[in-house]
């Protein structure tokens, strides 16, 4: 890392030495393909992830938490039952339902935790090849 320069070494704050709360006499933007401060060139990126869509799952498993008593227990439904209720929640809203009778909370949500519980069952059967895993 870059030494900082004499204004940064009072106020700790030179983007140039890898601080980040304002720029001084050395101050260079960081160039966006710049691979050498931080190597991370195709790895994912969660925080493009829509917020909105990590409360809305987390309030239907705070919900399905506070009537089943159990965070793990959607591990022991089979997947068709998740594929039957995704596909129930998505007609109902298709049909201008905005909320589910029962937990009050927005059919979507509910689609997309169901979603969810998908795509963490089939990521434990497959690799993110595509290929099998062996289970042991």
């Amino acid at each position: 890392m870059k030494e900082p320069c004499n204004s940064c070494r009072i106020a700790k704050d030179c983007l140039a030495s890898g601080y980040i709360n304002g720029p001084c006499v050395d101050f260079k933007p960081i160039e966006k393909d710049d691979q050498q401060a931080k190597a991370d060139a195709g790895k994912p990126r969660p925080t493009l992830t829509p917020v909105s869509l990590i409360d809305a799952v987390t309030a239907v498993r705070m919900y399905g938490n506070a009537k089943y008593h159990d965070p793990e227990n959607w591990r022991q439904v089979e997947p068709q039952r998740y594929r039957d209720a995704l596909y129930r929640h998505w007609l109902a809203y298709l049909k201008g339902e905005k909320c589910d009778q029962e937990s009050g909370l927005p059919h979507l949500w509910h689609l997309a935790t169901n979603a969810a519980f998908l795509i963490e069952m089939e990521s434990s059967i497959h690799d993110g090849e595509g290929g099998q895993r062996e289970e042991g």
